[in-house]
């Protein structure tokens, strides 16, 4: 609010006097003020690559997605999932063992004739009897190349262990995520 009945000494929180020519200033400012509100609009404007993003996973292919820690990947698949009223499952990649992809063998009556079957982890089968959702993979360039052979399965063949991951629109594909190598040493 401008006020001319302040005295001339009065510092305004624009940091001029409340002089004559601060008062011109101030309403000039507060003229450009309005200008600016009148431009700017609190409509959701189209977000090019959260809809090639849902493209994807609505055509069931895997997305990877590339770039420097921060700039929103995790934020942009928590929105994705948001959007499309889907639970989101993340699997962070670089904290994980072959076998918690692969499965745990777990040893039956007659393993000879039957082989072993394998266990898959929590998460493989909470989203399986969710009928629905959307799996991240993240930090997928940080994991051992171990890890990131047995994660091809999850993506490629949609099976964990002896689990088979349901085909659905937003169930598939897995995002995965990964970090470019900072070349600079840090």
């Amino acid at each position: 609010m401008i006020s001319t009945a302040l005295p001339s000494t009065s510092v305004l929180a624009t940091g001029m006097s409340a002089d004559a020519s601060g008062t011109d200033a101030q309403l000039v400012l507060a003229d450009d003020l309005l200008a600016l509100l009148r431009a700017t609009t609190t409509e959701a404007r189209p977000d090019e690559q959260l809809e090639a993003l849902t493209l994807a996973v609505a055509a069931d292919l895997p997305v990877l997605l590339w770039g420097e820690p921060g700039i929103g990947k995790t934020a942009a698949l928590t929105q994705l999932a948001a959007s499309l009223d889907l639970p989101l499952t993340t699997v962070i990649a670089s904290v994980h063992e072959p076998t918690d992809f692969s499965g745990l063998p777990i040893l039956g009556d007659d393993a000879a004739t039957q082989g072993v079957p394998m266990a898959p982890p929590q998460w493989a089968v909470d989203l399986v009897r969710a009928g629905r959702g959307l799996l991240f993979l993240d930090e997928l360039s940080t994991a051992t190349p171990a890890v990131q052979a047995a994660l091809l399965r999850v993506v490629l063949e949609r099976r964990v262990g002896a689990l088979r991951l349901r085909r659905a629109c937003g169930s598939w594909p897995p995002p995965t995520r990964g970090h470019r190598r900072r070349t600079d040493g840090s």
